[in-house]
């Protein structure tokens, strides 16, 4: 057991490599600063790869804003 805080979605699941970002796609590491939630490719083998029927849409929603990474469209933040 940890702690936890309101609101938080505590810690990632095994096999996914979750990082915060900022506007530019330079790593955060410093705690309390905002920034973007993104995943570093690859994907673990049970997450969603391709919106139904739209690639193209997938690509340009999720992968297109920050290369090599899922963009989740989340903000986030590192805890002290």
């Amino acid at each position: 057991m940890f702690p936890t805080l309101p609101g938080s979605v505590t810690r990632p699941a095994p096999g996914y490599d979750v990082r915060i970002v900022d506007d530019q796609n330079h790593e955060i590491t410093e705690p309390n600063v905002l920034g973007k939630v993104a995943i570093k490719l690859p994907m673990p083998p049970s997450f969603m790869l391709t919106l139904w029927g739209n690639d193209e849409a997938f690509i340009q929603k999720y992968l297109s804003d920050t290369p090599g990474f899922y963009t989740t469209g989340d903000a986030g933040i590192i805890d002290e």
